[in-house]
């Protein structure tokens, strides 16, 4: 057997993210969700497509583990709107309303504003202002979280509105570990894997 070994070299000292499992990791950039290669098989999904996002606290869910799922978005349109939202080539999406009652971690919290965060000590605010004096608010996460996703009735499909039934998965086993910023105002912290450790 031939081995090409110009594309199989491994860094020394490279970040190593877990693919054991499939993954869904809350990034320490407000509302931005980022999937491991495990989970976007799962889901079917590559960048460029949808996926969408249900809470059902109000539905039946019993606790933070039972309440929030995700799904591939294709073909979920209505009023001729595409729903949910677009994957990125580093996997990672924005999705909001849902990621703030994940770091607050709380079941009774069904709704919350990214003031609120701060003021529970859960999210950095910086303010700047723009040489045009444009003002803007970045909010930074001081907790960032992570999850498994688990076929839901053993991956039977399920009805969603505004398109054909499809596979849902179960956010589950939340984990959270604390954040802290790095300095200065422009710089991105969006692409931080949860489970991504130094060699």
């Amino acid at each position: 057997m031939e081995f090409n070994f110009s594309k199989g070299q491994v860094k020394s000292g490279a970040k190593s993210v877990d693919e054991s499992y499939a993954q869904l990791s809350l990034t320490p950039t407000y509302n931005t969700f980022k999937l491991n290669n495990k989970a976007m098989g799962l889901l079917g999904i590559v960048p460029g497509d949808r996926v969408i996002m249900f809470d059902m606290v109000s539905l039946g869910a019993t606790d933070q583990n039972d309440r929030y799922y995700l799904a591939s978005a294709e073909g979920i349109e209505i009023d001729g709107v595409e729903q949910g939202a677009k994957v990125t080539t580093t996997r990672s999406f924005n999705y909001g309303g849902i990621y703030g009652t994940i770091i607050a971690d709380d079941f009774e919290v069904t709704s919350i504003s990214p003031t609120s965060l701060a003021e529970k000590g859960l999210l950095e605010q910086r303010v700047s202002t723009s040489d045009a004096g444009n003002v803007t608010t970045m909010n930074i996460s001081l907790k960032v979280a992570s999850c498994k996703l688990v076929a839901v009735n053993d991956g039977e499909l399920c009805e969603v509105q505004g398109g054909e039934p499809r596979q849902l998965f179960q956010l589950t086993d939340f984990t959270f570990k604390s954040h802290t910023p790095r300095g200065g105002d422009d710089e991105d912290e969006g692409d931080e894997g949860f489970d991504e450790v130094e060699d």
